[in-house]
């Protein structure tokens, strides 16, 4: 798409489904002839913590969820859970009404080492140890609540074979500490297999992820706990905890490009071909900052025209502006996909920044 115009609009379907719990497979339906056969549906296992930052976050992931799982031809999104960690005590907020919703206690202060991120892998142990998550397809999709659904995702994964993104900022080669680090906690049988992935979004077989769940939030702990890892790693620690987890249980990854983009106003550009998405997913995680003519600001000047999702974190408001006409198609399509969600969605609130 022209990086001048509005990305165009993803909305293909007249009528999404109410509720895509994971009971809500048409097995009996038919299918286009060029669709895979046998089908192999993936359910949608969204991690998500508490608070307004990520409920926000999380109904409009939903919201792209039912869109996608409208427009697949083929069967094979299938159903969906949000895996919510919640404090102590606290009651479950009101989209446990919305989707399937699974809550597991956070890790008290203190127990979760200052860093909360290790609640994801610890809350994957808590529900397939106590039996809750339960599943009907045999292959999971496991994302984040910054992720956006650009266009249907196949199942792209293989009973031998997991799907994943390779991260640039992962790399186990990268510099002697980070090969140390990963030696160290993959042991010397498998620290040539640990690769350049982390934990979300990838898309495998339930067993593999039941299989590399404990292992995961072992390593993540344990470097967590260690000096030289933390100062090294850092915010992705528990990503590397994935990597290394996944080598030590023998789970490989074919890493696609464009399993998914992280676009800024400085690159993750080319959203589109001919009005195609490139990508299946955007991740949110980057600013946007642009001048009021449509100029990308960079080496993080600040612009006129900006997003951020961590100014927002009690609510997105619905009068969210959209850019200038002239900036990268990223900062447009990512508008869109929030606007789109914002507007379809009843009752969505008002407000500003933090």
């Amino acid at each position: 798409a022209d990086a001048s115009s509005p990305a165009p609009s993803l909305d293909a379907q007249d009528e999404m489904p109410k509720e895509a719990d994971s009971s809500a497979i048409a097995d009996a339906a038919t299918y286009p002839s060029d669709c895979p056969s046998p089908r192999r549906p993936y359910h949608v296992l969204l991690t998500a913590s508490s608070g307004q930052y990520q409920f926000w976050q999380t109904r409009i992931f939903h919201h792209h969820y039912l869109r996608m799982r409208a427009m697949d031809r083929c069967g094979e999104v299938g159903g969906f859970t949000r895996l919510l960690t919640l404090p102590e005590g606290r009651a479950e907020d009101s989209l446990s009404d919305e989707m399937r919703t699974i809550v597991v206690a956070e890790l008290k202060k203190g127990e979760d080492l200052g860093f909360v991120v290790l609640n994801r892998p610890h809350s994957v142990v808590v529900a397939l140890g106590r039996g809750d998550l339960v599943i009907p397809e045999e292959y999971i999709l496991v994302c984040e609540t910054d992720h956006l659904f650009l266009k249907v995702i196949p199942n792209l994964a293989s009973a031998d074979e997991a799907v994943g993104y390779p991260f640039h900022y992962m790399v186990p080669t990268r510099n002697a500490i980070t090969r140390a680090i990963v030696r160290k906690f993959a042991g010397e049988a498998f620290y040539s297999q640990v690769q350049q992935v982390g934990p979300s979004p990838v898309l495998m077989t339930f067993s593999s992820l039941r299989r590399v769940a404990s292992e995961w939030e072992d390593v993540s702990f344990a470097l967590k706990r260690d000096a030289e890892a933390d100062a090294e790693f850092g915010w992705m620690l528990e990503m590397w905890g994935y990597s290394v987890a996944a080598a030590k249980v023998g789970i490989r990854h074919k890493l696609l490009n464009d399993f998914q983009v992280e676009s800024s106003s400085q690159f993750g550009n080319d959203i589109t071909k001919n009005g195609v998405p490139n990508y299946y997913i955007l991740h949110y995680t980057f600013s946007h900052e642009y001048s009021a003519e449509g100029v990308a600001m960079l080496d993080s000047k600040h612009g006129d025209w900006q997003f951020d999702k961590r100014q927002y974190q009690r609510v997105l408001p619905r009068s969210l502006p959209p850019p200038p006409r002239c900036v990268f198609e990223g900062a447009w399509t990512l508008w869109q996909l929030l606007h789109d969600a914002i507007v379809a969605l009843p009752d969505w609130p008002d407000g500003g920044f933090m």
